[in-house]
């Protein structure tokens, strides 16, 4: 997804529902995004997180973060090379410390 376009969904507030835009925070977490939203309207002024990716169970890890992961170890891909092509296209990727994290732990059998 481009992120220009998610954050059309964020100009209005998703607590009272008013037009006035609210203050907007993005955060990329390797291939999630979490965005945060504050309403300007001085009666609402509340807080709203959307998460892009649920959490794996039982842990912080987004679930997309790990899925790719597991995709290029269990096809026996190279991950340095499918972080490259996501760089080339522009999409977001974990890191090559986040992929040797998530081999340690699905050894473990422990996520």
């Amino acid at each position: 997804m481009f992120l220009s376009k998610l954050l059309l969904l964020f100009q209005f507030c998703h607590v009272c529902g008013t037009g006035s835009k609210p203050e907007i925070t993005a955060e990329e977490t390797g291939t999630g995004v979490v965005i945060k939203t504050v309403c300007n309207n001085s009666n609402c002024r509340k807080e709203f997180t959307w998460t892009s990716q649920p959490l794996m169970p039982d842990t912080k890890m987004l679930a997309g973060n790990f899925l790719i992961s597991m995709a290029v170890l269990f096809a026996g891909g190279s991950f340095t090379k499918v972080r490259q092509i996501f760089l080339h296209m522009g999409l977001a990727c974990t890191s090559l410390s986040i992929f040797f994290r998530h081999q340690r732990v699905s050894e473990q059998g422990s996520f």
